[in-house]
């Protein structure tokens, strides 16, 4: 390990990090992760993160990720089976800047098998800027198995 700063409210990388076990903010990354600052209030790497559990914030990741900012106001019961590029993925919704592939997005019930593309999805409804293809979201006893291809449509809420 390289590291600058890994201190008890988490850890702050200034090189790439191999850990079997870096868990005092839920994080068990399995694979290397570049990461500038990795601290207890949640998870913010800036590059790739290769990890079967990460799930201090409720992120259970099988593939890659890329995220400025998961962090613990949210991510829980958020449980990504590919890459997902995310700008901000918290408690109150889920906010993804590019393409999300999910398997399972239940903290709000939202059930995804295909693309997903969205900057606005929260609990109080989805806000959708592109298209969604979604089998099963349930929030509120919504249920959608058509794509919602409207820009800025708010789906429930």
């Amino acid at each position: 390990m390289w590291s600058r700063d890994l201190d008890h409210v988490g850890g702050k990388s200034a090189r790439p990090t191999w850990s079997r076990d870096l868990d005092h903010a839920g994080v068990k990354p399995s694979r290397a992760m570049w990461s500038r600052g990795l601290h207890h209030v949640g998870v913010k790497p800036s590059r790739p993160m290769w990890s079967r559990d990460l799930d201090h914030s409720g992120i259970n990741s099988a593939r890659p990720m890329w995220s400025r900012d998961p962090d613990h106001v949210g991510n829980v019961g958020v449980q990504l089976s590919r890459s997902t590029w995310s700008r901000d993925l918290y408690h109150f919704g889920v906010k993804f800047a590019r393409p999300t592939w999910s398997r399972d997005l239940d903290h709000v019930d939202v059930k995804s098998s295909r693309l997903m593309w969205s900057r606005d999805l929260d609990h109080c409804g989805i806000n959708s800027a592109r298209p969604m293809w979604l089998r099963d979201l349930d929030y509120g006893g919504v249920k959608f198995d058509r794509p919602r291809c409207r820009d800025g449509a708010r789906i429930f809420g």
